[in-house]
């Protein structure tokens, strides 16, 4: 069972190598944006009765700009990642329903099983970290609205040219990164891939009754 365990292991390690590799590399940036707009929210917040306001607001549109770029260089490589984990995951489907095969069903339990298990987490990561960007700007938003509605209703003396930055950021849309501009990525798009894969199963157990109903 060791010897199993450990050519299972190596297996799956060689067929996920390079896409586990990009999708940590892409979650790592993702974080790291992400992180940033949310430390930048917490620094303009606290410069916004300040001359450095100005400034924080600057280094924030930076990070955004950077998303955007990264967007630009990234959003081929997750397409392909979310592809590839697509096959994958229908890979793994196939071998669990499948019902005729030379190989010994207790291997295709288990490698359908590891299979799908790492698609899984390995799609889960990549969208819940690349959506943290668009949340991280719906808190700026969210923030400065609050910021701006305290702002006028309790009547604080401000510059206006800062209540008009801070209402800029109140009305700052957040940004998705994309899969090659076919569609956003939130966490979202999680349940959609489930509801596919799903679906995919459905078929196959429907098809697979039929053909037994057309044998008997």
């Amino acid at each position: 069972m060791l010897v199993l365990f450990l050519a299972m292991t190596a297996f799956f390690s060689s067929k996920f190598l390079i896409p586990s590799l990009s999708t940590v590399a892409y979650s790592i940036v993702c974080y790291k944006l992400s992180y940033g707009i949310r430390m930048q929210n917490q620094t303009m917040l606290d410069a916004v009765y300040k001359k450095a306001f100005v400034v924080h607001i600057n280094k924030y549109y930076r990070i955004v700009q950077c998303c955007k770029r990264f967007d630009n260089c990234g959003n081929i490589t997750v397409m392909l990642l979310i592809f590839t984990y697509c096959s994958i995951l229908y890979t793994g489907i196939g071998l669990l329903l499948r019902e005729t095969s030379k190989t010994p069903v207790v291997l295709l339990m288990i490698e359908g099983s590891f299979t799908i298990f790492s698609c899984i987490f390995s799609v889960v990561t990549l969208l819940v970290f690349a959506s943290g960007i668009p949340a991280a700007m719906m808190e700026t938003r969210n923030t400065f609205q609050q910021l701006y509605r305290s702002i006028l209703l309790e009547d604080i003396s401000i510059s206006e040219k800062h209540i008009c930055l801070i209402r800029a950021l109140g009305e700052t849309e957040p940004f998705y990164l994309t899969a090659w501009n076919f569609f956003q990525i939130d966490k979202g798009l999680i349940f959609n891939l489930f509801g596919a894969a799903l679906s995919f199963c459905i078929l196959v157990m429907q098809l697979k009754s039929v053909e037994l109903g057309d044998l008997k």
